[in-house]
């Protein structure tokens, strides 16, 4: 089994804000993804015009590689809360391109309201 940890953090948040949430939170998880399978310096190959696309690069990149993804934790801190619905949103987005079931991509976020950053992303990948 390995780990990756992927980090985003966003000082303003543009609107809309799913586009800025969303890219937020893709980067964090493709940073993740990358360095679980120890080719985080191939990042650059993997970014897309279309975030969603860069899942399934990764996606194929490691199942060639022999890697299976197992789980993937996203921790967002805000200082508003984002709506449910949102998460909810990008938690379908995500896993389907890394063929993951329900149970293996959460998604939780933590409002305080006097964060120096309107939104802290930490992504955690488990692959084996």
């Amino acid at each position: 089994m390995r780990t990756g940890l992927g980090l985003a953090v966003i000082q303003k948040i543009e609107q809309p804000v799913e586009s800025t949430t969303f890219a937020a939170l893709i980067g964090a998880v493709v940073d993740a993804l990358l360095s679980a399978a120890g080719i985080f310096a191939e990042r650059e190959s993997f970014v897309r015009e279309v975030p969603f696309d860069s899942l399934k690069q990764i996606e194929l990149r490691l199942h060639y590689d022999g890697f299976e993804i197992r789980n993937i934790d996203v921790t967002v801190t805000v200082r508003n809360a984002l709506s449910d619905k949102l998460l909810q949103s990008f938690m379908e987005k995500a896993r389907k391109p890394l063929f993951l079931d329900k149970d293996q991509v959460t998604v939780k976020q933590y409002v305080v309201q006097d964060a120096p950053y309107e939104m802290h992303v930490q992504a955690l990948a488990l692959i084996g």
